[in-house]
């Protein structure tokens, strides 16, 4: 697991500049003289509503603005910030800067968290814990395949529009997860497995490609996939369960699908009847590549009928003969590419349109 820890910062990031623009959180600065307009924004967030408050960031702030008016700068100011009003000040900054086609200059001070080379500017109002995941990180092990962050929260599972068993009901995923930006590739199968799957022997050159999903393999056979993949040490990885599956694919959506389906998925209507690279259409809004269509993906629930109260973390019924499938494949019609779509198989079931996608704790 990578540890994400809060910390207090002072960031000054140059975003937009055709000159150069340099400037110091110890209240001193230069700048390159310029004739351009000059932009900044500045942000202190001390009285922090969950965490300890922290005594200088508004200072800091404070005196940077004043330092960077009498460089010429107009500037965007605010202390302890909320979520909203940083994104307000934020995008009053971004759509001015844009306007003007100036300097721009942010510098930021308070609580924040750096994660994957990143780092992120806290709010005063969030509740955020050293391990919690935030959209848009991601992490990448030593075979190349790169997850992508999926945060903690509550949706509404099922749709009132589908099939019998798409009972909708709400459902809480109290911690965040990493999941597999795309699915599991022919490549990726061949370095954990050694050789594709020799039910895979029997399909054309057109179906193969290490940058296809790997296809013909059973629930079962995909266990032992994950079995060799914890051996390496990396992490712990599994199948998603049903509704961690629907989550990320909704990506705080609510609809059908979670964008346009011509641009997001390969389904009958422009896959020309066959398998393709993955991630060559457009990522949902949590980055995750191929959740509708191209193949159908293994989960790791038994099918069985959703409850009609709200759950926390279901995993779905706790026995049966046939586990769940999802997100439709490349012949199927848009009505069985639905982000709540649901189809069951035996977990010894191979299929050239079947393949899967992991997770990691």
């Amino acid at each position: 697991m990578i540890k994400r820890k809060l910390t207090a910062l002072g960031i000054l990031l140059c975003l937009f500049s055709s000159s150069v623009v340099f400037a110091q959180a110890d209240r001193g600065a230069g700048v390159k003289a310029t004739g351009e307009k000059r932009l900044a924004l500045v942000i202190g967030n001390g009285a922090s509503q969950h965490t300890s408050p922290l005594p200088n960031p508004t200072n800091d702030a404070t005196d940077m603005a004043t330092t960077l008016k009498t460089l010429g700068f107009e500037v965007i100011e605010g202390t302890n910030q909320t979520k909203l009003q940083m994104e307000n000040l934020i995008r009053q900054f971004g759509n001015r800067l844009r306007d003007s086609k100036g300097v721009g200059l942010v510098f930021y001070a308070g609580h924040g968290i750096q994660a994957d080379g990143a780092n992120y500017l806290i709010p005063v109002d969030a509740d955020i814990k050293e391990e919690d995941i935030i959209v848009g990180m991601s992490v990448t092990n030593s075979l190349g395949m790169k997850l992508m962050g999926v945060p903690a929260g509550t949706f509404q599972m099922g749709s009132i529009e589908g099939d019998d068993d798409e009972k909708i009901h709400t459902v809480t995923l109290s911690r965040g997860f990493y999941m597999g930006r795309t699915e599991v590739t022919q490549g990726e199968w061949k370095a954990v497995m050694g050789s594709l799957p020799s039910a895979m022997s029997a399909l054309g050159q057109e179906f193969l490609g290490d940058k296809k999903p790997v296809v013909l393999v059973s629930w079962e056979e995909v266990q032992e996939f994950i079995r060799k993949l914890n051996a390496k040490g990396e992490g712990t990885y599994r199948l998603p369960t049903e509704a961690e599956w629907e989550y990320a694919a909704r990506a705080g959506t609510t609809g059908d699908h979670a964008g346009n389906l011509d641009s997001m998925a390969w389904y009958n209507k422009n896959s020309g009847n066959k398998m393709h690279e993955v991630a060559t259409k457009q990522a949902n809004g949590w980055g995750l590549y191929d959740m509708h269509g191209n193949v159908w993906e293994w989960v790791q629930d038994w099918y069985g009928d959703y409850s009609s109260s709200a759950q926390i973390n279901p995993t779905g019924a706790t026995s049966g003969s046939d586990r769940v499938t999802r997100g439709g494949g490349w012949s199927s019609y848009a009505v069985y590419a639905r982000s709540a779509v649901r189809y069951e198989s035996p977990p010894s079931y191979q299929n050239g349109h079947l393949g899967f996608r992991v997770v990691r704790n």
